[in-house]
């Protein structure tokens, strides 16, 4: 954990520029890191969650593992960490991710986020865009103009066909 402070330190003091940018956010599995199983220590959780509120820095936490604990207790969650049950208050930094492909099986796939509302808000903006939209090139010309030009049929990235002419 002294690496990520030391780091935000050194980047946020730094006078150059390349050096004045902070981290976006951390990355983490802290149950059962893989490839090696690591679990975070509960003392360094703590840290990180501290590192988070003081320098406004959002922790995705990427829990895929932390239900299949066999033996000793299981360790508070960041996102438990940062909002204890019964406080009252919203987690500010901490994004929580879960999924059962790991549990019940790889080949479904299910998942949850538990996020602070702003970043809800974002993800939940970006997830109502449209995923099946025709693919735009740089050119003028994007292959449903020149579909209807030809009168031809065009393939959608979905997999849909459209007639040439229909929109």
């Amino acid at each position: 954990m002294t690496a990520c402070a030391s780091t935000c330190s050194r980047r946020r003091s730094s006078g150059s520029t390349a050096r004045r940018r902070r981290p976006k956010f951390v990355y983490t599995i802290p149950t059962f890191q893989n490839p090696a199983g690591v679990t975070m220590s509960l003392p360094r959780r703590h840290r990180l969650v501290e590192i988070a509120c003081e320098r406004e820095l959002i922790v995705l936490e990427d829990n895929p593992y932390g239900m299949l604990r066999y033996e000793g207790e299981a360790l508070p969650t960041l996102h438990s960490l940062e909002a204890p049950a019964g406080s009252g208050r919203d987690a500010d930094f901490v994004v929580y991710t879960g999924t059962m492909s790991k549990i019940l099986s790889p080949g479904v796939r299910v998942g949850w986020l538990v996020a602070p509302r702003p970043v809800l808000a974002k993800l939940i903006l970006g997830k109502q865009s449209p995923t099946c939209a025709p693919h735009r090139s740089r050119s003028t010309s994007s292959p449903r103009t020149s579909a209807r030009a030809t009168g031809a049929r065009t393939s959608t990235p979905c997999g849909t066909s459209t007639a040439a002419g229909a929109t």
